[in-house]
């Protein structure tokens, strides 16, 4: 019998099936991406490319210097961790840390030369503490962005609260107060279903930015995540926070070449294992797929340890040959089965995520598949150290 191992090479620049499964990570790509959102920017607005949870799934390390590369003027993450890891891996970027932190960390930051927001009383509470404690030794000045809840009813001061928390922060020594931000709500409603809550927003976030402008000239004032950044040029403000679109995801869960986006992910393994199903017979935990009639089925060695959700059972598809092929059975920790032709041999390559020849499956459609949004499939893949991964500039 003919195995994976013995399959016959594959032509020169073809994909060559990996021993389980492979994410590719096309750096031209996102390099494209971001020079294709700063095209759209307005007003002088500088992009600043959200990196946080391992780059969304795409691998931090790389693209960091990636996005620097192309033209983002600051780096977002969520944590001090997350900072900590690209200064010491060189990046020396602007950065800012979008997240909470308490006390101590705020210090740890200053020293790393990272902003930080601004989130609340308790932060903003903090920071008064280690200035009255001289924390930072007339050295150095911690950077701050006041965050103001204008809608979202999550993170933020609010907005009743906003210009006294501005007074607040300027009256500390030590303490620059380089920016104000907000965050959206329904930025990627953009089907009217929002009821006007996103010019709402807007609104009263461009309000106060005026006051805080008339304390401090130079502020920089950003609210727009990628969804924001399409949908309306208003928003763009003095900078905007992309993450999703960077990466060649759709934040409006559509197609992402509808705004001049390539996918930066590709997810791929290979068929490890054929056989035929008789009417009557199953495949996989539970049985929930029963055959009706004669089908081959080929064994995928990809499953839910590697970020391919169980929800894709019986609903899913994976492209073989460019041809579309249905995910029957429950997906399994190491594996997923697949309707296939009489075409398909050992070894051939299966691509999960990504295009092959005239098909494309995207993060979108894992996302409908599972209920879910795409960002949260290619996070899924973050941290699966069983795949192998490759970068790769395909032009």
């Amino acid at each position: 019998m003919t195995s994976a191992a013995s399959h016959p090479p594959a032509p020169r620049g073809a994909w060559v099936a990996p021993p389980r499964a492979e994410v590719r990570i096309d750096l031209s790509a996102y390099r494209r991406n971001i020079m294709a959102l700063r095209d759209r920017l307005v007003g002088g607005a500088q992009l600043w490319a959200v990196v946080k949870a391992n780059a969304y799934g795409h691998d931090v390390d790389r693209l960091a210097t990636e996005a620097v590369a192309a033209g983002a003027r600051r780096l977002c993450v969520a944590t001090l961790s997350e900072a900590r890891q690209l200064r010491q891996n060189g990046i020396r970027a602007s950065m800012l840390i979008m997240g909470p932190l308490d006390e101590p960390s705020v210090r740890r930051a200053v020293d790393l030369d990272v902003a930080v927001a601004v989130l609340g009383e308790g932060m903003l509470t903090g920071l008064e503490h280690a200035a009255a404690d001289g924390a930072w030794g007339g050295r150095k000045v911690a950077r701050v962005h006041l965050k103001v809840d204008t809608g979202m009813g999550r993170w933020g001061v609010p907005l009743a609260d906003a210009e006294p928390a501005l007074d607040r922060l300027l009256a500390l020594e030590g303490v620059e107060v380089e920016g104000v931000m907000t965050h959206f709500a329904t930025a990627d409603e953009i089907d009217g279903s929002d009821d006007g809550f996103f010019d709402t927003q807007l609104e009263r976030f461009t309000e106060f930015v005026d006051h805080a402008r008339e304390r401090v000239p130079s502020i920089l004032a950003h609210a727009a995540n990628s969804a924001a950044t399409i949908r309306d040029e208003r928003a763009h403000l003095d900078a905007v926070r992309c993450g999703v679109a960077t990466y060649g995801l759709d934040p409006m869960q559509r197609d992402p070449a509808d705004h001049g986006l390539a996918p930066v992910l590709s997810l791929r393994s290979h068929v490890a294992h054929l056989h035929e199903l008789q009417p009557g017979e199953s495949t996989g935990y539970n049985r929930t797929f029963i055959a009706t009639e004669p089908v081959r089925v080929a064994r995928v060695p990809i499953g839910y340890a590697d970020g391919v959700r169980r929800a894709l059972a019986n609903r899913g598809f994976v492209l073989i040959h460019g041809s579309e092929c249905p995910i029957v059975g429950n997906v399994s920790m190491d594996h997923v089965s697949v309707v296939v032709g009489d075409d398909v041999q050992l070894g051939d390559v299966v691509t999960v995520i990504g295009r092959d020849g005239a098909g494309w499956i995207g993060a979108e459609h894992h996302a409908r598949w599972a209920d879910t949004i795409n960002y949260e499939v290619t996070c899924a893949i973050a941290g699966e150290p069983r795949l192998l991964r490759a970068h790769v500039s395909e032009g």
